[in-house]
């Protein structure tokens, strides 16, 4: 009797991460497909506009980048490329192609329970892949020669997993103000708080010629100037994008 309770437990624990895993896999191909519709459409936008030069006219004509671009084509690529006993009753209701230069799969579904749970033999699932279509605008739209029609949008600079926008790219959240020491000078030195600089957590081992690398409003000394910790990861966006975010409290109010 414990037996088959300890299997019966044992794969009730493992049926959720079999779910988990048939569902990244089948979001995997549904945004790979999202991806493919993206890229024709600039197969599309090259053909009309007449830059043949820019695609293999020999693989590609006006009628089947137009298949492609269907959600009927969206739906059978995906189907195509799952295993159909994981699920049932699939419905593709919501996809949109095309509209604002957008491609919108939304996939609905039920999967499968390797048994039935109180009457239960399967679970609503639903995956969603939106990405804007390959439709050859040019970049830089929201600066001066870009869009007309609208208003010049400030550009406000974000870094890498950022809770603030800034409005100078030099603020000293974002600007990696780096400055080359002696490694034996470093006990010493303060930074601008007033506190030492404590050995770097992510490049341990190794330096440069005994040279250390510190910054003014850091807490760590680096022995390596391209150490990961201190990359900038700084992105110059509209201001409509970021602002959500709230100001730097240092930099904002400029």
């Amino acid at each position: 009797m414990c037996l088959p309770l300890f299997l019966f437990v044992c794969i009730c624990m493992m049926m959720p991460m079999k779910m988990i895993n048939r569902q990244r896999q089948i979001q995997a191909v549904v945004e790979s497909v999202g991806e493919e519709l993206s890229q024709y459409a600039y197969v599309e936008y090259c053909l009309l506009s007449g830059d043949e030069d820019q695609v293999d006219t020999e693989r590609t004509d006006g009628e089947e980048v137009t298949a492609l671009l269907a959600s009927g084509y969206a739906a059978m690529k995906i189907l195509g490329q799952i295993d159909r006993n994981w699920v049932e009753s699939v419905s593709f209701d919501g996809t949109d192609i095309g509209t604002d230069d957008m491609v919108h799969i939304m996939m609905k579904y039920r999967m499968k329970l390797p048994f039935s749970v109180l009457g239960l033999d399967s679970v609503p699932v639903q995956h969603v892949c939106s990405r804007r279509m390959w439709n050859g605008a040019d970049g830089g739209r929201n600066k001066d020669g870009g869009m007309s029609g609208g208003q010049e949008d400030e550009t406000v600079y974000i870094g890498k997993n950022s809770t603030r926008f800034h409005r100078r790219r030099t603020c000293h959240y974002l600007y990696n103000d780096l400055k080359a020491v002696a490694a034996g000078e470093v006990d010493s030195l303060r930074n601008q708080s007033g506190a030492r600089y404590a050995p770097c957590k992510t490049c341990k081992t190794g330096s440069e010629g005994g040279m250390v690398y510190v910054m003014p409003y850091g807490t760590s000394y680096h022995l390596s100037k391209t150490c990961a910790s201190i990359i900038a990861y700084v992105q110059a966006v509209p201001l409509s994008q970021a602002e959500h975010l709230g100001a730097c409290s240092y930099c904002g109010g400029e």
